[in-house]
């Protein structure tokens, strides 16, 4: 992959910003030669923004740009919107199916918030998936009254051990995966999946009926799904927040939202999730926000826009750095924090995962003491 410079950069992010930029674009981009188009087209899909990039590209009309750059983009444009298409009729499907036995369910990324968001199917690439959430009560009778209808589990495994350590359960179906959800964040962030159930509300996407979060619990539901513990902090879901703040910002009751997110530890979170779609394109920052100097000086280090588009370089790609501010970023205060990097290390012998996201058997302490010592090489490791 070639390493990108801050011009395609700054200009792949002026495309994405509201606004004429036009002239500004074709100023900077008037000397581009194949490499950077290339680099331009590279970045755009890589950071899962292509369908939105492409229509803002070509809303701009821009002058000498190569054909063959608009002819890639346009394909991956119908191909995603294909794909969308696909997912969304099954997605509806499903939940017409769980609505009838009277299972409640949530649609989740995906189409809905192509619908939701962009009004416009096509301007969001599509999952690899579908993600539904599911009560935690109900999700046994849920996988039974799928299974009825053609899913099957996609692993071996029991799903017994999926329910024990994760937070989905994958069935499948043809050639469509099907992730059941009873939550949507890992062990060690305080998700209030029930407070999401109960402000949840029915919406109608395209002629459908679908339970929905309200919208302060959309911002909240991206903003954690943008910092997650691997990726850390994804473009894709920040240009959603973005999408979200331009479209219900004014009507979102935030000091609510951010007491709220502050009862369950996640306004860092919030906050750094909006304060990088600022610095990427430009979205409002609530006043409700209190800056911490300690926090965000801390992070920033992390968490600026050359290391959000480059997360595979450079500092982004520090393990030790993305394992720290991962868990920082959901702690009270450093101790809070150190506490937890001791607890994602030094796992109980039936939790410990290792490459192929097996189940650890007791009696192999050896192995288990190799998968401890795995995640502490990598933290450790330059």
């Amino acid at each position: 992959m070639p390493p990108f410079g801050n011009i395609i950069e700054e200009i792949f992010l002026l495309i994405l910003k509201k606004g004429d930029n036009r002239l500004a674009i074709e100023k900077r981009c008037e000397d581009f030669c194949d490499k950077d188009w290339e680099a331009l087209y590279e970045l755009s899909v890589r950071n899962g923004l292509f369908p939105i990039f492409y229509t803002r590209l070509t809303s701009l009309k821009l002058e000498n740009i190569p054909p063959e750059f608009l002819s890639r983009l346009k394909y991956d444009f119908a191909a995603n919107l294909k794909k969308n298409i696909i997912l969304e009729r099954e997605s509806f499907n499903i939940l017409s199916y769980l609505e009838k036995t009277n299972i409640p369910a949530i649609p989740l990324k995906g189409p809905f918030l192509a619908r939701y968001l962009y009004d416009d199917l096509a301007l969001r690439q599509a999952s690899c998936d579908i993600d539904i959430l599911i009560p935690p009560g109900r999700l046994g009778e849920a996988e039974r009254k799928l299974e009825e209808t053609g899913y099957h589990y996609s692993h071996h495994r029991e799903a017994d051990f999926f329910r024990k350590f994760r937070k989905e359960i994958t069935l499948q179906k043809d050639n469509i995966s099907l992730d059941l959800h009873w939550n949507f964040s890992d062990k060690y962030i305080n998700a209030p999946i029930e407070e999401f159930w109960r402000n949840a509300r029915y919406m109608d996407f395209d002629g459908h009926r679908a339970l929905s979060f309200s919208d302060e619990d959309t911002v909240l539901y991206i903003a954690l799904t943008a910092i997650a513990d691997f990726d850390f902090i994804l473009p894709k879901y920040l240009y959603d927040i973005h999408k979200a703040i331009c479209k219900f910002g004014r009507t979102i009751d935030w000091d609510t939202l951010i007491s709220r997110a502050r009862g369950h530890r996640l306004d860092r979170a919030l906050f750094f999730a909006l304060k990088s779609a600022n610095e990427l394109f430009d979205t409002g920052m609530p006043r409700a926000f209190k800056k911490s100097f300690f926090s965000e000086n801390l992070l920033k280090i992390w968490i600026n826009k050359n290391n959000i588009l480059r997360n595979r370089v450079r500092i982004a790609s520090s393990y030790s750095w993305r394992y720290f501010a991962s868990s920082y970023i959901y702690s009270k205060n450093l101790f809070d924090c150190a506490r937890t990097i001791y607890d994602k290390i030094f796992l109980p012998v039936e939790e410990a995962m290792g490459l192929w996201d097996e189940p650890l058997l007791k009696k192999s302490y050896s192995l288990y003491i190799k998968r401890l010592l795995n995640p502490g090489n990598r933290i450790f490791s330059p």
